[in-house]
């Protein structure tokens, strides 16, 4: 597909919606998991990892965080308020890579619901994952969210991915079918956090911010090398799910948010500025 870049705005029931996509090729970039928060019985439960030598003896790495394999939810019992993720489920892809190792039918992971994960955590589609936005350059300004932010980020997360899984997405007046969840991203958060607090604070209205970058340049900025991509932003919504519907009147961000090409996703709300940030390395 040729470039498309696109920063058009529009005013509904006095709210302004500004939808935009771009496609690039880019070099591959990727970061290795950071240490992740401790919780629940075990010191290592949920702790991020890239190899078994840091779980400890009882959990082992896999999809990025300790835990234990499992084959149903009774091999979870021991783990606070666990489940099994099964391989197979709709719920696997917002976790786990394709291509990270399973050591099983399953794994456990915490149960949730939006806002209810432990710093370093995010909840998506039911289990919190571990989550921490890069510290260091552009996105040192963003790692601390708002007070009220993380639910709000969450419930955002959590409308996105369901409407995905459970085909829920209207574009231009048709109706997509089912897609895969999204794995969220704390590159991909960093990003969208910047434009958001951006915008709440200088009051732009495109997807170029007061510093002149656009949605590329704060994805490298980021560490996000995206062969594909697409950014939706809604201002002065109450809820998630309303800036979910103003993204979706546009057309080339709704096809793509909801469909299969992307992989990837990070959300970012400041004040009540929304943003949905998204792409395949």
């Amino acid at each position: 597909m040729s470039a498309s870049p696109s920063a058009q705005s529009s005013v509904a029931r006095g709210r302004v919606v500004l939808p935009g996509l771009v496609l690039l090729a880019c070099a591959l970039a990727c970061s290795d998991p950071h240490p992740g928060p401790q919780s629940g019985s075990n010191s290592n439960w949920l702790r991020a990892c890239s190899t078994d030598s840091v779980c400890g003896e009882a959990l082992g790495c896999q999809c990025g965080a300790c835990t234990r394999p499992c084959r149903s939810d009774a091999d979870c019992e021991s783990l606070s308020n666990a489940w099994c993720v099964l391989e197979a489920g709709s719920t696997a892809q917002a976790l786990c890579r394709s291509s990270d190792p399973w050591t099983s039918g399953g794994m456990c992971r915490p149960r949730c619901q939006p806002g209810t994960c432990d710093a370093g955590q995010v909840c998506a589609v039911g289990a919190c994952t571990p989550l921490e936005v890069p510290s260091s350059g552009e996105c040192a300004s963003v790692v601390e969210q708002q007070t009220d932010a993380k639910p709000q980020e969450e419930q955002l997360l959590d409308v996105v991915e369901r409407a995905r899984l459970e085909a829920k997405v209207v574009c231009d007046g048709s109706a997509l079918p089912a897609a895969p969840a999204v794995r969220p991203d704390a590159r991909l958060f960093c990003a969208a956090r910047l434009l958001a607090a951006d915008l709440a604070a200088h009051g732009g209205t495109t997807l170029v911010d007061s510093q002149g970058r656009d949605t590329v340049a704060r994805m490298q900025l980021a560490g996000y090398s995206g062969t594909f991509w697409a950014e939706g932003v809604a201002f002065g919504v109450q809820n998630a799910s309303e800036a979910w519907s103003e993204m979706s009147t546009s057309a080339d961000f709704c096809s793509l948010a909801a469909g299969a090409t992307l992989n990837d996703v990070g959300v970012g709300v400041w004040g009540g500025t929304y943003v949905v940030t998204m792409g395949t390395e």
